[in-house]
């Protein structure tokens, strides 16, 4: 009897310390885990900083040349149109003998031959060298100005009439190479309008009437070096004014197109800002 009590208790005594050693286990499992996990977090990387760039576009100022396709069918839409149309009233808008009427007959005519070829037109004329109570002396040649700008002709890429048929957009040099305008994000700060519009002119100067297109950005690019910042890419329209860097850390700066672009960044840089720009 007394040898079943002892070990009874001896059993109950030795299930209270494995419970002991159990529970003691457990704690010290939790505190190598929680030292762990501290020691994780401490020696994670800090979060990247947050850049701010603008994509400054200037957008076509000429309609785009069409393309042989697109002229032939312009040109026989065109002739459709005027084949089928009524005969213009030109009795109604023009006095006869006037100046204006005698200068229709002679635009006239010039649209016949283009759109029918020669032999059209030519009753117009004949109707005009008639009728002599008109002069056409008092009406002065409007000459249409050239596509092509001196700029274009003298290679200067920092003016914003060259390309006018094209999409140009703003890039400066600064101490990394060619790219686009940037600067960091101060906190609280909106990224389309205080950040990415304050860096602009920051780099670029204030002397320019410019227009944010959205809150969100369009792109991104982050480098592959560790700890490398990413840049965020905002829309923005070029109304009037220029650049003017600042002479520090931007000196120099050129109204680009999509291909002269490809030509002055780097090849990352490239890859991440390609879709962002116009093919026209």
């Amino acid at each position: 009897m007394s040898i079943h009590l002892v070990s009874t208790t001896g059993l109950r005594a030795g299930g209270r310390i494995c419970t002991a050693i159990t529970r003691r286990s457990v704690v010290s499992s939790a505190s190598a885990l929680a030292s762990a996990t501290s020691s994780d977090s401490g020696s994670s990387p800090p979060a990247h900083a947050i850049i701010a760039s603008v994509l400054l576009n200037r957008s076509p100022i000429l309609t785009t040349l069409p393309t042989p396709f697109e002229q032939a069918y312009y040109d026989y839409q065109a002739r459709i149109a005027r084949a089928i149309s009524n005969p213009f009233p030109r009795e109604f808008y023009f006095k006869k003998g006037a100046i204006a009427e005698r200068q229709f007959f002679a635009e006239e005519s010039q649209r016949e031959k283009e759109a029918f070829g020669e032999g059209f037109g030519n009753n117009l004329l004949k109707d005009l060298e008639e009728d002599k109570t008109g002069s056409m002396s008092q009406v002065e040649d409007v000459v249409a100005l050239p596509r092509e700008h001196e700029s274009d002709r003298t290679g200067d890429v920092k003016n914003l009439n060259r390309k006018g048929d094209r999409n140009l957009y703003l890039l400066v040099k600064g101490a990394d190479g060619w790219r686009l305008p940037q600067g960091p994000t101060k906190q609280g700060a909106a990224l389309h309008t205080q950040a990415a519009l304050e860096e602009l002119h920051s780099e670029c100067g204030p002397d320019m009437d410019t227009w944010t297109v959205g809150r969100y950005p369009i792109g991104m690019h982050q480098s592959s070096e560790a700890g490398a910042s990413t840049i965020l890419f905002f829309k923005a329209h070029i109304f009037a004014g220029q650049a003017k860097p600042n002479g520090t850390s931007i000196k120099e700066f050129a109204w680009l197109t999509t291909e002269e672009i490809k030509e002055k960044v780097s090849p990352e840089y490239w890859t991440s800002i390609s879709e962002m720009l116009s093919s026209r």
